[in-house]
């Protein structure tokens, strides 16, 4: 299942067909996240966020604040974050805790924040590039509502992340393909 220019599409196994939305504009998404078992959560524009399962939508309340949503990590019905950006335009973190959202974290001094990983519990690693045009790399807490920078290395942006919650060990991808790696 992908977000498409065209709206939501599904690969059947040998091509890409237009998948049911009902009332729902498949153009204003911007994100799909795999939940488990034919289940998708499904983000967009104006703080847009929705369960889809078997062509049928579910819509979450989003926050106050609507963001554009562009990526999320965690599980959606206990404790998940998801970036964005503001109604602003600059990059922000809204956390969901069970059926309840959290203050927004907006982080006014980047320019993007594509990299977003669960590392456990309560801790993830976000990553991307600053207004000035350094890499940005810091963890957030989203109970604590705090985002602690770590030392990010010379280079002009990190682009993606992923991580294994269990083992507690996160990665980051970056230009020049640079890669940091972070454990326990």
């Amino acid at each position: 299942l992908a977000a498409t220019t065209r709206g939501l599409e599904f690969w059947d196994g040998t091509s890409w067909v237009l998948a049911p939305t009902g009332e729902l504009d498949g153009r204003a998404l911007r994100l799909v996240h795999y939940e488990g078992a034919g289940e998708w959560l499904l983000g967009g524009q104006g703080g847009l966020l929705a369960l889809y399962r078997e062509g049928q939508l579910t819509r979450i309340p989003g926050p106050a604040l609507a963001p554009h949503f562009t990526g999320v990590s965690g599980d959606v019905r206990d404790l998940a974050v998801f970036s964005g950006s503001s109604p602003a335009g600059g990059p922000v973190l809204v956390a969901r805790v069970g059926q309840h959202w959290l203050e927004p974290v907006e982080l006014r001094e980047l320019a993007s924040l594509p990299a977003i990983a669960r590392l456990d519990r309560e801790r993830w690693v976000i990553a991307g590039r600053e207004r000035a045009g350094r890499a940005f790399l810091a963890y957030y807490r989203p109970l604590e509502w705090r985002v602690e920078r770590i030392s990010a290395d010379d280079v002009r942006a990190y682009l993606a992340a992923t991580s294994a919650p269990e083992d507690e060990v996160g990665v980051v991808v970056g230009a020049g393909g640079r890669v940091v790696r972070i454990e326990r």
